[in-house]
């Protein structure tokens, strides 16, 4: 299992190309009188900026559900005023649940607060603010519930895009060469290309952000009640996990003496556009650990996208011939020591260990394998996190538009595994002839976005 250790982690260098005052929220429970509860997530240059706007996400979202639908009205000049001046008015209480430095010019903050929403409309009328009350929306549950569903999904979105930031800073590189090999019967030479992947430090700070991050979108047990009393579906995924901190602590986490906090949660979400996009997220993680390119004096090589002709797995069952270069991704212990003797099996592990259960039974890298052989791969890839109707279908390799509920089991679509990834390898295999070679001063491996 991964151990986290976030004391003295090294600070990403990475620009993050977002509004620093995007701030995603989600409703988690149900209001009471005058008062609605909220879990809200915001980004900033500092940690105090980050939490202030969360407090302004949480602010808007209450008086936007609740008071009025005239948003206009909230113009930066009073929520500013609000956060200052209504703290401890109509915020009535909030608790941090995270604070995570992403970058090392970008703070996220998630937390829960309460608010007063009879103070906000008291603070409105104040400033002669016309407002209309919406009071008998405390009595109706589904509109409650609708506005989860559709925050939620706001929250994974961004859970996405903060954890795709850290992976792709998460992956160091090493490459071994080997010495030329003479094909027989041709004036070329076979030289093998092998690629390490180890995770960093970063990947640790992931791990933790993921892990709280997702326990906290999930529903707690009252939700799930209320949604089971009216017959809504309730989508779910199994989570094994081990981290540092003081994160989530409920009846089946358990804490050690080194401060390592463990367990196993069933995650449960409210929509189906929001287990798609985390299922997406899981397939889709691996190709960090292919975010690499090869060069030397005379060209440069990538995996992605990988076109049949470099795939070597196309020979599965054969001993691959002579003159055939490509790529085979992710080897095993018996690839590694035969070199060109191949077995595909899509049990490997990625870079998350997830696994579908009930039909499916395919890892998230065996579906991810075979996805990468589409001709789109790259411009599907930078969807798939947010556009929804990719999914896999039952009993197929390929990630496909269904919305199909029965893909949907009650007791989830599979199971997450935060384990430790000690080394992810790959090999290439390139032919030279004795002029190529002699114009090969240099050979390094670097990440493909430097």
């Amino acid at each position: 299992m991964v151990y986290v250790y976030m004391r003295g982690i090294k600070k990403m260098k990475f620009t993050l190309l977002i509004a620093f005052i995007t701030a995603f929220n989600f409703i988690y429970s149900q209001t009471t009188g005058n008062i609605v509860t909220l879990t809200t997530s915001g980004t900033g240059k500092t940690i105090e900026e980050a939490k202030n706007n969360a407090l302004r996400s949480a602010i808007e979202q209450a008086f936007g559900a609740f008071i009025s639908s005239k948003t206009e009205i909230l113009n930066d000049e009073i929520v500013k005023d609000e956060i200052v001046s209504l703290s401890g008015g109509s915020i009535l209480n909030y608790e941090i649940i995270t604070e995570t430095n992403i970058s090392s010019g970008l703070y996220s903050t998630s937390l829960k607060a309460t608010v007063s929403l009879r103070g906000l409309q008291t603070y409105c009328e104040n400033k002669g603010i016309e407002i209309e009350f919406k009071g008998q929306l405390f009595a109706t549950n589904l509109k409650v519930q609708e506005l989860n569903e559709a925050a939620e999904f706001q929250s994974i979105r961004h859970l996405i895009e903060m954890s795709n930031e850290l992976l792709k800073k998460s992956i160091d590189y090493e490459i071994k060469i080997s010495d030329p090999v003479a094909v027989n019967n041709s004036e070329l030479f076979r030289i093998k290309y092998e690629i390490s992947c180890l995770p960093n430090n970063n990947i640790y700070v992931f791990n933790k952000y993921f892990i709280e991050s997702i326990l906290g979108i999930s529903m707690d047990e009252n939700e799930k009640s209320e949604y089971l009393k009216l017959n809504k579906k309730i989508y779910s995924v199994k989570l094994f996990y081990a981290y540092e901190g003081n994160g989530s602590e409920n009846s089946k986490s358990k804490k050690n003496k080194q401060n390592i906090v463990s367990g196993y949660e069933t995650i449960c979400l409210r929509s189906m556009q929001s287990i798609i996009a985390l299922q997406n997220f899981l397939i889709s993680c691996n190709q960090f650990v292919l975010n690499f390119k090869i060069s030397n004096d005379i060209e440069t090589i990538s995996p992605l996208p990988l076109p049949p002709n470099q795939n070597m797995y196309l020979r599965v069952g054969t001993v691959a011939r002579e003159l055939e270069n490509g790529w085979i991704l992710n080897v095993n212990e018996s690839e590694l020591a035969n070199s060109i003797n191949l077995a595909l099996e899509d049990e490997k592990q990625g870079l998350i260990d997830f696994k579908y259960l009930n039909g499916l039974k395919q890892t998230s890298w065996g579906y991810f394998y075979h996805f990468i052989q589409d001709s789109t791969i790259l411009e599907k890839m930078n969807l798939m996190n947010y556009v929804v109707q990719y999914r896999p279908r039952m009993g197929d390799r390929y990630i496909n538009p269904s919305q199909n509920n029965e893909l949907y089991p009650p007791d989830g679509i599979g199971t997450i595994k935060i384990v430790n990834v000690n080394k992810i390898t790959h090999l290439y295999f390139a032919y030279y002839n004795k002029e190529q070679l002699g114009k090969i001063s240099y050979v390094k491996v670097v990440p493909s976005n430097d």
